[in-house]
Order: structure tokens, then C-alpha cells, then sequence
């Protein structure tokens, strides 16, 4: 594959993960508002706390085998199907412990309505794991316009009903249903739209292929989910749930559109790396794009919303949501460095190196929760700040191990972004320069979005930044004209 045509397929495949996630989030954020301002604070944490167990449950379903299938040069049906199998029977066994831990999670909560929502709410396990092959051969035939369509179509249904549910009186059960909802139509889409059905056939065999590089990823997935989910768990057990709802929407604001990018990139660039895992420079090429596409809109978006976070919480969630505005400006300090951990991390997948990943991750997130153990007592807000300095020490050792491979060393990666971020000081500017010439919280927000976005672009343009050049080229021509690159149009069309 040629560093052009590996570039084209990078950017191809990022363009529909952009707009699914962008599409799929900008749903859900309409919708999140719309419950935010109807049900408030208390509901959202009293959901969130069983949406954590379901978050560390659904890492049980799939054991690594998913990302083990992706990363294998060749796979067959019976792989497929072996994968299938194990992660449905999983998924059963799953909602089934669940169902019997139910009460006791509710009592040790002291709040009995998490008993029912629980055992509702597991049911996403089972709905998650039928559409689990789908989506990886999908992704493996970089077919995101499927993906696109289906996720799609899953946040309208959902959050239409989720809506419904909440102005007719329901409560925490609208937020429940609504993800119900939604996935069951995505898992049905999903079977629709993807060729591949599973045949009566499990190999043990099979799984053993994919056991060593599939358990290393699982322990490291488990590892992770657990240690950010940890947070939240004792944040709902020794705070009120409405701290936990705020502590839970700042996150969420920042992570909706940090993960919009990081997701749909990271999304296109691990088939890509693995295709190229052999060939150093092709290797780094990959990297080296998908780091400078990533921060391009990440570093003005979350220096931006530290800048605009008071009237941004104010307008869309009104006044009772107030509490979540510092904790919203930490967490896009964290969005700044998050992204960097997901782009190493799958390049070490991407070589196979999951044995790595997991050590990794037993020495992090052991650092992670020694942090916690010292800023829990001094409250929320030190809680986020300590997660910000976990990340700080996370990157610097994670590069430490991927520096061998691609050549590039921590500094090295931040070299490569720093214009971004000195593209933005102007555009921070313009943003603080409006809070002394507008006083209506409504017209500000528009106002220094509007301004703010402009002269960003305005000097990515006058830089003649790359990654400008490259996302601004790419829609305006090769959208219109993809049948002049087989590689693009394969891409698009998926």
C-alpha cells in the first residue's frame, strides 16, 4: 500500500466516522438537553450510577476477541461465528448475575428503585453483543456509511421516546428506555445492513488463536473501564446523586465532542495501522496524520469551551446545572490529553503488542487510583484535577514503549501540535474580549462560537496548516469526485 493511497484511506474513512459521530452526538446532545432541562440533576445521577456496572459489564461480553478478529490478517466464518457464539452465551451469563445483584447493589446504594432499573438496563448487555460481529466486519471493509446509518437511526428512535417518556411524568425510567430503545433498533440495522450470518460451528481452537492477544486486551480494556468508572461509583456512594449528575455532565459536554473526534479517527486508523504494522515509515505516516487530524479540531474545541464553559451550562441546561461549569473547564484540561493514550495505545495493538498494553495498564491505572486515594478526601473538584495529572504521567510513560516503533517521542508528539495550540491563542482572545461587550448569556454563546471558530480557521488558513488542507481539499473535491481515487470511493461508499 502506498503512503498516498494509505493517507487517502485514512482521510476517507475519517470523513464518515466524522460525521456519524458528529451526526450520532449532535442527537444525543439535543436530546440530553432537552431531558437535562426537564429532569434535572438528581435523576441523571441516580441513572448514572447503573450505567456504570452496564459500562464494565459489556467488557466481560466481548473478552478482546472483537478487537483479536480485527487485528488477524485473515479470518474465517468459523472465527466469526466461534466469536459470535461466546460473546452472546457471555452476555446471557452477564444480564443473569445482574438480575441477582440487583437488590444488593440497591441496598448498598440505599436507593431501592436501582434494583428495577438495573435489571432493565442489563438487558443492553444481550442487545450490545448480538450486533457485536456486525460492526467489526463493517469496520474491517471500512463501511462507515452503514455504520452511519444505523447509529443514526438508533439515536432518533431512542431519544424521541426518551423524550416522550420524560414530558408524560416517567422519571429516571425515560433515560433507561430511551437507551433500551435506541440499541435495539442499531443491533436490528446492523443485521440489515452487514452480509455476514453466523454458521452452526464453534472451534475452542479458534478462540485459542486469538486467546493470548484477546485476554491481554480484555484484562487492559477491564483495567481502564473499571479505573474511570471508579470515580463514579464512590462519588454516587458518598455524595448526593445530584453531584454525581453534574460530576457526570461535565464529563459528558466534554467528552461529546472530544470523543466525536477522537472515535471516528481512532476508529479508521487501527485497521489502517495494523494493515501497515510491517513498514516503519508507513507506520509513522499513519500515525503522524491521524495526531495532527485529531488535535486540528480538539485543541481550539476544548480551549474553547474552558473559555465559554458558564454560559454554554447556563443556556443549554438553564441555572440549576450551574455547579457542573468548573468541572467542565478541568475535564477539557483532561480532553487535551486523553487522546494521546487512545492513538498510542492502538498503535501498540496494532503490533500485537497487547501483552504490553496490559502491563501498561496495570502500572497507570494503579498510579490513577493511588491519586484518588489522596484527592477523594478533599472533594469533587480535586478528584478531576488529580485524573488530569494521572494522564500527565500516563502519556509520558505510555510513549516510553511506542517511541521504538514510529520514532517519535513524547516531546516529539507535542511538537507536532503545538501549532494548533498557537493558532488558538488568538482565537482565546476573541472569546474573553466578548464577556466585556456582551452581557445577554444567549447572544454571547452565539456570539463567541461564531467569532471564536472564525478566527481559528482564519489563521490555520494565513499558516497553511496541513490538516486544514487536507480535511478543506478532501470535501470540497474528492466528496464530488470519488470515482477519480479507487481507494477513496471504496472508502466512501462503504
Amino acid at each position: 500500500m502506498q503512503t498516498a493511497d494509505l493517507k487517502n484511506r485514512v482521510i476517507a474513512g475519517t470523513i464518515w466516522n466524522l460525521l456519524e459521530r458528529f451526526g450520532l452526538n449532535f442527537f444525543h446532545f439535543v436530546t440530553s438537553v432537552i431531558l437535562a432541562r426537564i429532569l434535572g440533576p438528581e435523576v441523571f445521577g441516580t441513572v448514572a450510577i447503573v450505567s456504570i456496572f452496564i459500562v464494565i459489564s459489556n467488557v466481560f461480553v466481548d473478552a478482546g476477541f472483537g478487537k483479536a478478529l480485527i487485528q488477524k490478517t485473515e479470518i474465517t466464518d468459523i472465527d466469526r461465528s466461534t466469536v459470535f457464539y461466546f460473546n452472546v452465551v457471555m452476555s446471557l451469563i452477564v444480564f443473569i448475575i445482574f438480575f441477582c445483584l440487583a437488590p444488593f447493589i440497591a441496598g448498598f446504594y440505599e436507593k431501592p428503585v436501582l434494583k428495577p432499573l438495573l435489571r432493565i438496563m442489563a438487558l443492553n448487555v444481550v442487545i450490545n453483543a448480538l450486533r457485536e460481529i456486525q460492526q467489526i466486519e463493517l469496520s474491517r471493509l471500512l463501511s462507515f456509511r452503514k455504520q452511519f446509518n444505523a447509529n443514526i437511526a438508533g439515536s432518533i428512535t431512542g431519544g424521541a421516546t426518551g423524550i416522550g417518556m420524560a414530558l408524560l411524568g416517567f422519571g429516571v425510567w425515560a433515560l433507561v428506555i430511551q437507551t433500551l430503545i435506541g440499541n435495539t433498533v442499531r443491533t436490528v440495522l446492523f443485521w440489515l445492513q452487514s452480509d455476514w450470518r453466523p454458521v452452526l460451528a464453534f472451534r475452542f481452537s479458534a478462540l485459542r488463536k486469538m486467546l493470548r492477544f484477546g485476554m491481554s486486551l480484555f484484562l487492559t480494556v477491564l483495567i481502564r473501564v473499571t479505573a474511570e468508572n471508579t470515580y463514579g461509583l464512590l462519588i454516587g456512594k458518598y455524595f448526593s446523586p445530584a453531584d454525581l449528575g453534574l460530576y457526570n455532565r461535565g464529563r459528558r459536554l466534554m467528552e461529546l465532542l472530544m470523543n466525536n473526534v477522537t472515535q471516528a479517527i481512532q476508529k479508521t486508523t487501527f485497521p489502517l495501522y495494523s494493515l501497515v504494522r510491517n513498514e516503519k515509515e508507513r507506520l509513522r505516516s499513519a500515525f503522524v496524520q491521524s495526531v495532527k487530524m485529531m488535535f486540528f479540531l480538539i485543541v481550539p474545541v476544548m480551549l474553547g469551551m474552558i473559555l465559554m464553559a458558564k454560559p454554554l451550562i447556563i443556556v443549554l441546561l438553564t441555572d440549576r446545572w450551574s455547579g457542573a461549569v468548573i468541572y467542565l473547564q478541568l475535564f477539557c484540561v483532561l480532553g487535551l490529553l486523553k487522546p494521546f493514550a487512545g492513538v498510542n495505545m492502538h498503535l501498540l495493538l496494532s503490533k500485537g503488542r497487547s501483552d504490553i498494553a496490559l502491563r501498561l495498564a496495570f502500572l497507570k491505572y494503579s498510579i490513577h487510583f493511588a491519586i484518588l486515594l489522596v484527592s477523594f478526601r478533599y472533594g469533587i473538584t480535586y478528584i478531576i484535577a488529580g485524573q488530569i495529572l494521572g494522564s500527565v504521567i500516563e502519556q509520558t510513560i505510555n510513549t516510553q514503549y511506542t517511541k521504538k516503533y514510529i520514532d517519535m517521542s513524547f516531546i516529539s508528539q507535542l511538537r507536532a501540535i503545538l501549532p494548533y495550540f498557537l493558532a488558538s491563542i488568538p482565537m482565546m482572545v476573541s472569546i474573553l474580549c466578548l464577556y466585556c461587550l456582551i452581557g445577554n448569556d444567549v447572544v454571547l454563546l452565539i456570539s463567541q462560537i461564531v467569532l471564536g471558530g472564525s478566527v481559528y480557521l482564519l489563521v490555520c488558513y494565513a499558516c497553511k496548516f496541513e490538516a486544514l488542507t487536507v480535511l478543506g481539499g478532501f470535501v470540497s473535491t474528492k466528496l464530488h469526485v470519488r470515482g477519480n481515487n479507487p481507494l477513496c470511493a471504496e472508502g466512501l461508499k462503504g
